[in-house]
């Protein structure tokens, strides 16, 4: 009896948070099928060759792969900092100006260079990355309404 009851109540939470997870696109890990190994986001990619050092043109080069590596410093700090919130993440934001900056800057030398194609898929998944952590320092505040202006005198 106890255990059915349990089952019904953590069947319908898992269906409810899962749901809510996957429109999210919240992952706080994944599993890397290269290594068959789990570990955070951007974990896998730091096993590659530096993509920075690569030519966009040659056939190791992965843009996406670029992102992540880039992203891993401030992933890690923002890792070590949870639970995640605003306070904290500006804090990190600020700390990691440079590393922010210097995605932004290899995105604009790809596109100045030709590769296009390459800055997109940089700047997408330096976004995706970027806007999980945001989501999850700012949680909750979202969809609060915005303050009344006052009333006028």
């Amino acid at each position: 009896m106890i255990l059915n009851r349990f089952l019904t109540i953590f069947s319908a939470a898992f269906a409810i948070i899962y749901a809510i997870a996957v429109e999210a696109n919240l992952a706080a890990i994944t599993y890397h099928p290269k290594t068959d190994q789990w570990g955070w986001l951007t974990q896998e990619a730091m096993g590659e060759p530096d993509m920075s050092a690569l030519s966009p043109t040659d056939a190791g080069y992965d843009a996406k792969t670029e992102a992540q590596q880039l992203f891993h410093p401030f992933e890690m700090d923002l890792r070590a900092n949870q639970p995640l919130e605003p306070v904290r993440y500006k804090r990190l934001l600020g700390q990691h100006k440079g590393t922010n900056a210097a995605a932004l800057r290899r995105v604009t030398e790809l596109n100045r260079a030709g590769h296009k194609a390459q800055g997109k898929e940089l700047y997408q998944e330096w976004s995706r990355l970027f806007e999980l952590y945001r989501r999850e320092a700012y949680a909750g505040q979202e969809n609060r309404p915005a303050p009344a202006s006052p009333a006028p005198r």
